[in-house]
């Protein structure tokens, strides 16, 4: 259990998506929230927004750093990527020896280095840590859980272990080079394919009224794919695919790629064709889940379509 006197929390950013999910959970769970903004407007809004803490939780709201980061235990930055050097500097040198500073950033680059330096400065502790879901999760229930120990000794991996694992995440432990390498192949690439297949179906000029009328089950959940992906924060995106180096330096191999199957598609060599679509499906044949594909792929098309034809898509 964690003790009760550490159970205040600075969240640095509160009016972004992930901060204000942040600002609720822990509210939720108990623990004093100071919800930190520079934009009094941010925050007005902010508070309409949140629903009302859980009993023994709080939030304050506050524009002010001085007044919050050194009281607090644990200080959570959710600033986007570009944004964590001037916040580290700021937070820092404000906060109590014993407290913890740590990120939720999806590219972690230089920011464990930031934070190892802010530790050796101001005597502080870090942790760095990535939240594989989006603001719209219900819960971290069964949801990924990234951290980073960049202490080396696993006490505050240990400690913020026992914040989250009452609420039953998956917790996954690597380094921050291992995450930036992952996080280039299970967020970075994705991203782009669907980004490229809208671009494509855009520049091609299709009517996409009237594309989806002719639809299959695979272009049903790609395009369905594609749209949460273009629903998002721009910006956001852009740090994800810009400022991983790992995602960057694959691009090389991503164009030789695709040079590799233009060419044996202009070339009709079916024999290079039908090598390339069985050693694909024996790479991803060798996790369990693959037997039951057919199934999830269905059910899922079938989820989706049901909720177009009952009207059941929330207003935008």
């Amino acid at each position: 259990m964690v003790d009760k006197s550490s159970r205040e929390v600075t969240i640095v950013g509160a009016t972004g998506q992930m901060g204000r999910w942040f600002t609720q959970y822990f509210a939720n769970r108990g623990w004093h929230v100071h919800a930190y903004s520079r934009s009094e407007e941010k925050l007005c809004w902010l508070k309409r927004e949140l629903a009302a803490p859980e009993p023994g939780g709080s939030i304050s709201f506050t524009t002010g750093l001085h007044e919050c980061i050194p009281r607090s235990a644990w200080v959570l930055l959710s600033v986007p990527i570009t944004a964590h050097e001037e916040a580290i500097a700021g937070v820092a040198p404000l906060m109590g020896k014993d407290a913890v500073l740590f990120d939720i950033a999806s590219v972690k680059g230089r920011i464990p280095a930031l934070l190892a330096g802010a530790r050796k400065e101001h005597g502080i502790h870090v942790l760095s840590t990535h939240p594989m879901y989006g603001p719209g999760a219900e819960s971290m229930t069964n949801k990924n859980f990234i951290l980073i120990d960049l202490e080396g000794d696993r006490s505050v991996v240990d400690r913020f272990r026992a914040i989250i694992e009452p609420d039953r995440p998956t917790i996954i432990e690597a380094t921050a080079d291992e995450h930036d390498r992952m996080i280039a192949l299970t967020l970075g690439i994705p991203h782009m394919l669907n980004i490229l297949f809208g671009k494509l179906l855009r520049d091609l000029g299709a009517d996409i009224t009237r594309l989806v009328s002719f639809e299959g089950t695979t272009f049903h959940l790609q395009h369905l794919i594609s749209q949460e992906v273009l629903t998002q924060e721009p910006f956001i995106y852009a740090t994800i695919e810009l400022e991983n180096r790992a995602f960057i330096d694959m691009l090389p191999e991503f164009k030789r790629i695709v040079d590799e199957l233009v060419d044996i598609l202009k070339h009709k060599d079916y024999d290079g064709f039908i090598k390339q679509f069985v050693t694909i499906k024996e790479y991803f044949s060798i996790v369990p889940e693959f037997k039951s594909v057919g199934y999830r792929f269905n059910s899922a098309a079938k989820r989706s379509l049901d909720i177009i034809k009952e009207g059941k898509e929330p207003a935008t």
